[in-house]
């Protein structure tokens, strides 16, 4: 016996027809039997590829994807073969419509079964291209939100710090004195020591006034780097369950396309409760920014509080010692 008739004896077994039988028959009648046992082979074939395929994407390990891949091949050889090997053509019509309905059915469950991780194997690329562009699209108009809310808050607390510092300037400057000589030239002139005295005070009189909210504006300040940086961690932590769950969701990882146990689990276990948390530091930044603002603008009133006080008292000194000057000065004539 020869090769081919060998092969052509498996191909009897495999259309579940009697090799005996068969080789008494003319070859026009064998080669459709062969035929037959061709089409329960090929599915089989398949079936070991998309098996193999789909637990690739579970596991490395090829000690675990052979056999199961065999014996889901075997599962489907052994499904179709029956159902080729009971078929009757003198059965009744409902018989053969009973027997025509399961193997539709077979034949989805088979065609689902081997053609979908197939699928995802041929259009990986173009899969994995087009949940990217969504992530991408939905972290660049995150971004874009985080980016303009961070500039309203710039913009509230830029002009409050500028008139904070145009505020120091103005009062460093009422310490400066430019004196003229007969020319009109302009003579530097060293702060006198009750100048320099006065300076000190009103430097002291205004860190006592803003001590308090000074003291607040550092505890802010340490909140908003601690609160940052939790809200940076969990946004990272948040971005890569995400992307986990994408895949999972999209059948990348598991082969199975939505709501499978894992990427349930993913949602429930790891994403949930970190979008509860970055929600929750958002809000307390947000908080924590509108009070560093208010702090900072109590900070400037206060000082031009104090400025303004000891302004006035400066003036009513200056005003007090002219009218002595003067009371003795006609004294004096």
């Amino acid at each position: 016996m020869n090769l081919l008739d060998r092969l052509e004896r498996v191909f009897f077994w495999l259309s579940g027809a009697s090799t005996d039988n068969l080789e008494a028959c003319p070859a026009w009648e064998r080669r459709k039997y062969v035929a037959f046992g061709a089409t329960v082979l090929v599915p089989c074939t398949f079936a070991i590829i998309a098996c193999a395929y789909a637990l690739s994407t579970l596991t490395d390990n090829w000690l675990v994807i052979a056999p199961v891949s065999l014996v889901w091949a075997f599962i489907i050889l052994t499904v179709d073969r029956a159902l080729l090997a009971t078929y009757r053509a003198y059965q009744n019509i409902f018989r053969k419509l009973s027997q025509f309905a399961l193997r539709i059915v077979v034949a989805m469950l088979m065609g689902v079964t081997i053609a979908h991780p197939l699928t995802l194997l041929l259009f990986k690329d173009t899969i994995v291209s087009a949940i990217e562009e969504d992530r991408q699209a939905e972290i660049e108009q995150t971004r874009q939100a985080a980016a303009a809310q961070k500039a309203l808050i710039e913009a509230r607390v830029a002009p409050l710090e500028q008139q904070i510092a145009r505020q120091r300037e103005a009062w460093n400057a009422s310490f400066q004195a430019s004196f003229l000589d007969a020319d009109g030239k302009l003579i530097e002139q060293p702060p006198t020591e009750e100048e320099l005295k006065a300076r000190a005070d009103r430097e002291k009189q205004i860190s006592e006034a803003t001590a308090a909210a000074r003291e607040r504006l550092a505890a802010l300040d340490a909140d908003l780097a601690k609160q940052g940086a939790e809200h940076q961690k969990i946004t990272a932590e948040l971005n890569h369950w995400q992307t986990e769950f994408e895949r999972e969701v999209n059948g990348q990882r598991s082969g199975i396309i939505g709501l499978g146990p894992r990427a349930k689990s993913i949602h429930e276990d790891q994403l949930v409760w970190r979008r509860t948390e970055s929600a929750r530091l958002t809000s307390a930044l947000d908080s924590l920014t509108a009070a560093r603002a208010a702090t900072l603008a109590e900070i400037k009133t206060t000082e031009e509080n104090v400025n303004a006080t000891l302004d006035a008292k400066a003036a009513q000194d200056a005003a007090r010692m002219k009218a002595e000057q003067d009371r003795l000065d006609a004294l004096k004539r």
